[in-house]
């Protein structure tokens, strides 16, 4: 059976999918083990792929982080894209670094916002140069949620499901699917759906003073954008049911106790520590890290025997990488290697 593709996107940077299925790529495809296998390209992701699992991921990178190098900060970058409204997109050593910009609302999300994102995301799926993302924001907020006043200030009641279907669950699908590392750099609040934003990116490093609010409870409405499934799947179902229900506000280092962040930074150190991890993370073997996190996400649907055929299946697509020529080639040689992402 093909991979099924979102109707919304359509990334390049899913093609190891297409590979490891024979599914004209131009490369000797392996056949899948079922339909499950094909669970990566699309909304069937979004049934089978498993939680974000911080730890487990950055245990596995751990050896790439230590051959990589120590970057600048942030601000800076080489390459601007100055064509979005609401986000502000730079560009340097393959890191792409998306900020939400619009620190006087609390970087609150509308119909721009989404839109954006899910142009951005289109726009990094084309750029095979973008090894690493990092999601953060402008001013004090990392991201407060949907803006209520874009919500209330039209004419009849607001379509909530449309607003999921159409806008930000395309944005969650879209960060999860990218195969290459997401890191969210939280640099404030991260409240109702800009919890979930953060919680979509895979690993997740909080400014001493970043505060995770629920929000949903406060206004009679339920988590969404995927967070009841990757929350619970984190904390469990008591603690998930508790912050959900309780909305109270998470301090960064209660959320780094419970395992909702990897790391928590002094607020001026951020920018730095996100840049540390992603300039490391971007001159990885990029193919193989974006099959390591398809497998990470992947593991928690299957039992194990699934499992291990469906790592050998992704080892034969990695074991054919010019990176993995290149980290033998290395080995033998007693040298760091220079990963190409190839």
């Amino acid at each position: 059976m093909r991979p099924r593709r979102s109707p919304r996107f359509s990334f390049e940077r899913t093609g190891h999918v297409r590979e490891a299925a024979g599914d004209q790529t131009g490369a000797p495809g392996i056949p899948l083990a079922g339909a499950r296998d094909s669970v990566w390209a699309g909304r069937r992701y979004a049934r089978d792929a498993a939680c974000d699992l911080a730890g487990a991921y950055e245990r596995f990178f751990g050896g790439v982080l230590r051959f990589g190098c120590f970057g600048r900060t942030i601000c800076g970058m080489a390459t601007k894209n100055a064509s979005y409204e609401t986000l502000l997109v730079t560009v340097q050593d393959g890191v792409r670094t998306i900020a939400f910009n619009r620190p006087d609302e609390m970087n609150v999300v509308d119909e721009r916002v989404t839109s954006e994102l899910q142009a951005e995301l289109r726009a990094i799926g084309k750029d095979k140069a973008t090894r690493c993302v990092v999601l953060t924001g402008v001013g004090k907020a990392f991201c407060a949620g949907q803006d209520l006043k874009s919500a209330t200030s039209r004419e009849g009641p607001f379509d909530f499901t449309d607003a999921l279907r159409r806008r930000y669950n395309p944005v969650v699908l879209g960060f999860r699917s990218l195969e290459l590392p997401v890191i969210a750099a939280i640099n404030g609040v991260a409240a109702g759906a800009g919890w979930s934003l953060a919680l979509a990116c895979d690993l997740r490093i909080a400014s001493a003073s970043a505060k995770f609010v629920g929000a949903f409870s406060r206004i009679g409405l339920v988590p969404d954008s995927g967070m009841t499934w990757i929350l619970t799947q984190l904390v469990g179902t008591a603690k998930a049911l508790e912050l959900a229900w309780l909305g109270e506000p998470l301090t960064a280092d209660a959320a780094l106790q419970l395992g909702l962040v990897n790391r928590v930074v002094p607020a001026e150190e951020l920018e730095g520590a996100a840049r540390q991890w992603a300039v490391q993370l971007a001159k990885g073997p990029t193919k193989g890290l974006g099959l390591t996190k398809r497998a990470v996400y992947t593991g928690l649907g299957r039992d194990l025997e699934s499992q291990l055929e469906y790592e050998a299946l992704l080892q034969g697509v990695a074991g054919r990488t010019t990176d993995y020529a290149e980290g033998v080639k290395a080995f033998i040689e007693k040298r760091a290697p220079e990963f190409k992402g190839e």
